[in-house]
């Protein structure tokens, strides 16, 4: 089935009951057609889509909890994805760290005409 915006916006004013039988159809094809690991989670959200629209008393308030549902999956995506750089990246300073005991020499930036280390002088 080829898409078209305008023809579905067309359908959807004219024939409001046949629109919503093409767009049904559609979502199956794009569920079916989806990966088999996939599908399930794409049935759940478009589950949640569907009891919002339903719940919807306009199509404006429609609109705005679809946005709000779409911008909490985005956010919690991204929060997941920044808990999961920074396990990554507390992993790799563990890994580098691990066995290691040494020690820094440390410059002070002022207070000091020289600095020694261990009794020595740096300079």
């Amino acid at each position: 089935m080829d898409f078209s915006f305008d023809e579905c916006m067309k359908l959807a004013i004219e024939a409001p009951e046949a629109f919503e039988s093409y767009r049904l159809e559609v979502l199956k094809q794009v569920i079916d057609s989806a990966r088999p690991e996939d599908r399930q989670r794409m049935q759940g959200l478009q589950f949640q889509i569907d009891m919002e629209i339903r719940k919807a008393r306009t199509p404006m308030s429609s609109c705005l909890s679809l946005q709000r549902l779409m911008l909490d999956f985005v956010f919690n995506e991204l929060e997941l994805s920044i808990k999961r750089c920074v396990d990554k990246q507390k992993i790799a300073v563990d890994n580098i760290t691990q066995g290691r005991n040494e020690s820094a020499i440390v410059i002070p930036l002022f207070g000091t005409d020289k600095l020694s280390v261990s009794g020595r002088s740096v300079y």
